[in-house]
């Protein structure tokens, strides 16, 4: 992980300064420890340090190394204890704080909620820190706290222009958070750098096809069904769009294709209904019967299609 070196770096000078204060047998513990960190065998590191907390060298250095040497040795979840008490000595040290957020990141299942409080522990101590900024804003994106996510995200793009990794989770909080107003900008300036992202198109289809952005809604729609030909959300925006502008062709053609893609979609034969119906009220009044009869008769077949299909959400068409 980028960054890992400088938080563990920090705490290893610290922790250097607590050989000869606590007894012998903690001390050499602590040393083995060291020096199998230094050999990058983390596993046995945890080991010796776990005898040198026993033993009474449990300050904040010897804790914030065991939970470093935890997570290195990819046990996460025995990770947290210790950095937990580092955290409780030392509340004043940003590292800890983040070596903790990111142990409940990482750990399975991870716990982001969590893992957003311990890095907005962090943050109050280092509020400029664009790490902690990010991942706190991140971690509550992941849990679903929108709301709380959306000002560390923005102090981390303020921290870090223009940064891909911040822009598509602030767009989306505000999205979620129903502000489409700040989503849209931030979203498209998330797709200058990720043009085939699914994820930036839906969102950017969604908040246009919501603010009623037809002409935006269909290039989205588009540019989704060239990322993925069998995305049935963007046809189903296409097909909306066409028949809010009027165009009853392009609207039908749409949502053909999507009873092709998914034809148990019931809704997918409710709107090809309705576009035979504007079609034959259009062919009545200019006196083509004919047309109107045959447009009619398509109709009805359709509606009949979505009924047998979702007949709750459709029994009402008559």
């Amino acid at each position: 992980m980028k960054g890992w070196e400088r938080f563990v770096g920090a705490a290893l000078v610290m922790t250097m300064g607590l050989f000869f204060a606590s007894p012998a047998s903690a001390d050499e513990y602590y040393r083995k420890g060291f020096e199998f960190y230094k050999a990058k065998r983390f596993k046995e590191a945890a080991q010796e340090l776990e005898k040198s907390v026993q033993a009474g060298n449990a300050d904040y250095g010897v804790l914030y190394l065991l939970g470093t040497c935890y997570g290195k040795a990819k046990n996460w979840a025995k990770a947290i204890a210790p950095l937990k008490r580092a955290t409780n000595l030392d509340p004043g040290k940003k590292d800890a704080h983040f070596m903790l957020g990111y142990a409940f990141t990482k750990k399975s299942p991870p716990d982001y909620f969590k893992a957003a409080e311990a890095f907005s522990s962090g943050l109050k101590v280092a509020p400029n820190d664009y790490q902690l900024s990010f991942y706190t804003g991140y971690s509550y994106f992941r849990a679903r706290k929108y709301a709380r996510a959306i000002r560390p995200l923005e102090k981390a793009l303020k921290l870090r222009p223009g940064d891909i990794n911040t822009l598509y989770p602030l767009g989306a909080s505000y999205v979620k958070n129903d502000n489409c107003a700040k989503g849209i900008p931030t979203l498209e300036q998330a797709l200058t750098k990720k043009p085939q992202d699914a994820g930036i198109v839906a969102l950017l289809l969604h908040c246009n096809s919501q603010a009623g952005n037809y002409s935006e809604t269909l290039r989205f729609a588009k540019l989704a069904l060239e990322i993925n030909p069998s995305d049935t959300g963007a046809m189903n925006s296409m097909g909306k769009a066409y028949l809010e502008m009027k165009k009853w062709d392009e609207a039908l053609a749409a949502y053909q294709r999507l009873a092709k893609t998914d034809p148990k979609n019931g809704f997918a034969f409710y709107y090809q209904g309705q576009i035979h119906s504007f079609k034959g009220g259009n062919s009545k009044k200019a006196g083509m019967v004919d047309a109107a009869i045959a447009s009619f008769s398509k109709a009805v077949d359709a509606y009949q299609k979505a009924i047998k299909l979702q007949p709750r959400k459709c029994r009402w068409i008559y």
